[in-house]
Formats: structure tokens, sequence, C-alpha cells
């Protein structure tokens, strides 16, 4: 079975839909006028590294602000990755967070390992700028996002790959 953005896939995985093992979640366009909050709400220049989990600058948001402005609330856990401008930058949410709208949110269900899919997104950059539309800023949508194919091997051989790859950038770093 041949990947678009992997190549040759091994015997036992599958090739599947990120909508099939993930629901994705889409932040609101609108910028809150009060980031003096608890919440960390965060923008690209925030991400360094596999996990984040706070502003740099501080910027946050109220729980009453979430809910007046029905911001979306990414739990900790989601994979979280850029859907215009720098496509495919990706970290994992350490703790709930709201974002800009530069950012869709991949939570994973138990099939998919929020690791490996950091790693998979991350691997497919080239792939997604190439797919992405638009004339003036490139974008992907929710729905490019859900339809993305992706190789999907069995979990416990996910969580043994995130974890050589961990330890294999650890050694860079």
């Amino acid at each position: 079975m041949n990947c678009e953005w992997f190549g040759e896939l091994p015997k036992s995985w599958r090739l599947s839909r990120l909508g099939y093992h993930a629901e994705t979640l889409v932040p609101m366009r609108d910028k809150p006028e009060d980031l003096t909050g608890s919440i960390p709400w965060l923008r690209i220049e925030d991400f360094d590294g596999k996990y984040v989990s706070r502003s740099k600058s501080g910027q946050g948001v109220t729980e009453e602000t979430v809910n007046i402005m029905n911001l979306k609330l990414f739990p900790a856990g989601t994979v979280l990755c850029t859907c215009s401008c720098s496509m495919g930058t990706t970290a994992i949410a350490a703790n709930p967070l709201v974002t800009n709208q530069t950012f869709i949110g991949i939570v994973p269900d138990d099939s998919l390992d929020a690791e490996f899919l950091y790693y998979t997104l991350a691997a497919g950059r080239e792939y997604l700028e190439s797919i992405a539309t638009g004339a003036i800023q490139t974008y992907l949508s929710k729905e490019d996002f859900r339809n993305l194919r992706f190789p999907h091997p069995p979990p416990p051989e996910q969580r043994v790959i995130a974890a050589f790859l961990d330890r294999e950038t650890a050694k860079i770093d």
C-alpha cells in the first residue's frame, strides 16, 4: 500500500482518514480583547518544541471569555497543527488552552497516539503545503484535515515509533 506522503507502507499498517480517528476542532476567528486570564491563549510564536503549555508573552483568557466568545478550549493531548501560513507546524497541548485561528486542533481517539500523530504531521509538512489552497494565504480546512489519508499502524506500534523518535530527537537536541 502506498501513502502519498510516506511512500510504501508496511503490510500491518492501514491507510486511514484522520477524521475516522480524531475529532477536529477549529478555533474562532475573533481575537479576545482581554488577554489577562489564566487559560493560555497561544500563537505560532509560542511553539518551540513537542509540547506547548503557555503563552511566552503571558497571554491568556478567562473561562468567562471562553464562554462569551464561544472559544474552542483544546483539551490536554490535543495535537495542534497550523492550517495556514507556515503549514504543518505541530505541537501537543500539555494542558487545556485556546489558540488563534492559525491552528486546527486534532483530538485523537484511542486508536491514535497523540505523539505518533505529532511526528506524522511534522513529517508530512511538505505534503500539507502541497495540498493547501489559496492565492494570497494558503489554507487547509477542517474537512481537508478530516479527509487526510495517513499511515495508521496498530496503537502499540505507534507508541514504539514515537518513543524511538523521542530518543533520537533527544540526541540531536
